[in-house]
């Protein structure tokens, strides 16, 4: 941009001394031209700032592991081709930390497609920082920030973990049954299904059977009697990498003690309102509370929760899970 400037003032003092000599027609449109151009150029960069409207594309989840492809336009009007307009994107990962920033040119009107890698769980805060446009003789510059964002939550993946070691004896005399795991319990029905080859006798539920004249059964409760609350705890000076471990014990912590019949509830901090839980009853539970938890969870703040008499606490943290 520099050199242009240059060379455009040292064409208009070109300009200035032909007049000067020539004190023609001919020499005064080539200086008037000369001054005028750089000028009618400024101006349209002014009205092509208040024009531009970026727009920024990308899905809402993706599977940890796999790329994420977004694209990035500019939308103007139709004078877009005589300007060359470029921007600053920038990707932040808001759970395990990390931030990139890439810079690319925007052709006109037409999106610019890009590729994200997924190597760690989390929540993608992508967002164009600044659009930078050039007016049509590349003479002057104009940096525009925005505010346009989007977020891409990046599930966990599910591991094999090893839950340590507790009293999961189901009492008989519990109030709460499980909602994904049927038990022995006959004064509570966890489902009503059709009969299959080696279900026992004393399951066949024969009213129904009678009345839909095919043989249905009783799916017995499974009664509740543990009680776990799963926390995620933030330490100090964590990499992204430790993060990423720890969101998967976590994850994959709740959905064994969920497929265990363990009355489980996550839990973790957020800044400004403490320590909260989130019970999880299904594998959709276990997935809500886990994007939650990567978008508010404060990775510094340490809080003992405070949890009811006889709830067993696992904490899990960088590579490391103890109750």
């Amino acid at each position: 941009m520099i050199k242009r400037l240059f060379f455009i003032i040292l064409w208009v003092a070109f300009a200035a001394i032909l007049h000067l000599f020539g004190n023609n027609s001919g020499t005064f449109v080539i200086l008037a031209a000369s001054i005028v151009a750089p000028v009618l150029s400024w101006f349209s960069l002014l009205l092509m700032a208040t024009r531009l409207r970026p727009v920024l594309t990308l899905p809402e989840t993706c599977a940890k592991g796999e790329d994420i492809l977004g694209a990035v336009s500019v939308q103007h009007g139709w004078l877009s081709s005589i300007f060359e307009i470029s921007c600053t994107l920038v990707c932040e990962n808001r759970f395990t930390g990390g931030l990139t920033e890439t810079q690319f040119a925007l052709p006109n009107n037409r999106p610019t497609p890009f590729t994200l890698q997924t190597s760690h769980c989390g929540v993608l805060h992508v967002y164009i920082k600044e659009t930078q446009i050039y007016d049509p003789l590349g003479i002057f510059t104009r940096r525009i920030a925005y505010s346009t964002k989007q977020y891409t939550i990046i599930q966990p993946l599910g591991r094999a973990v090893e839950v340590p070691s507790m009293d999961t004896a189901h009492s008989m005399d519990s109030d709460e049954y499980s909602a994904t795991k049927a038990g022995m319990d006959v004064s509570e029905t966890y489902a009503i299904r059709e009969y299959q080859p080696g279900d026992p006798i004393r399951s066949i539920h024969w009213k129904l059977s009678e009345k839909l004249d095919k043989t249905m059964v009783r799916e017995f409760g499974l009664p509740i009697g543990t009680a776990v609350l799963l926390v995620l705890k933030g330490t100090e000076n964590v990499p992204p990498d430790g993060w990423d471990t720890a969101a998967e014990l976590f994850y994959s912590t709740g959905l064994v003690l969920l497929n265990s019949g363990v009355r489980t509830t996550m839990g973790w901090a957020i800044t400004g309102i403490g320590f909260v839980r989130h019970e999880i009853h299904t594998h959709e539970d276990a997935q809500m509370a886990m994007c939650e938890c990567m978008l508010t969870i404060d990775r510094h703040l340490q809080l003992v929760p405070e949890h009811n008499t006889g709830e067993q606490v696992i904490v899990v943290k960088v590579g490391t899970a103890h109750t």
